[in-house]
């Protein structure tokens, strides 16, 4: 991890896998200074993956704003596309689309996502 990144959630150390919820909650308690410190509310919260049944959907039913990197240019990225998804090309793409706000650019959030 580089110095971008405040904190980092990793399956070891949590004890669930995704797509398990339990690892997104985690990750919003350790985004608010982690155990008794509450949580960030989801829809404060951006999930950055590369999987829409491990990473997009998941984040997505809890409330979490969410996009998808394709950074390998996979056949997957248009099903991702069709599916309602964000997908941008890598994280510089990401950090430079987040200054311009992402709702305008998601799905609204009571419309489910089907993981394929």
């Amino acid at each position: 991890m580089g110095s971008e990144w405040d904190f980092g959630v990793f399956s070891g150390v949590v004890g669930v896998e995704k797509p398990d919820p339990r690892i997104y909650e985690a990750a919003l308690q350790q985004a608010a200074g982690g155990a008794g410190s509450g949580s960030v509310a989801p829809g404060e919260a951006l999930h950055i993956g590369d999987s829409l049944r491990k990473d997009y959907a998941p984040a997505r039913s809890l409330g979490m704003h969410a996009l998808l990197l394709d950074r390998f240019l996979t056949a997957d990225a248009e099903c991702w596309r069709r599916s309602g998804a964000l997908v941008l090309p890598d994280l510089v793409a990401a950090q430079e689309w987040l200054p311009g706000g992402h709702s305008h650019r998601e799905e609204a959030a009571d419309q489910p996502v089907t993981a394929r």
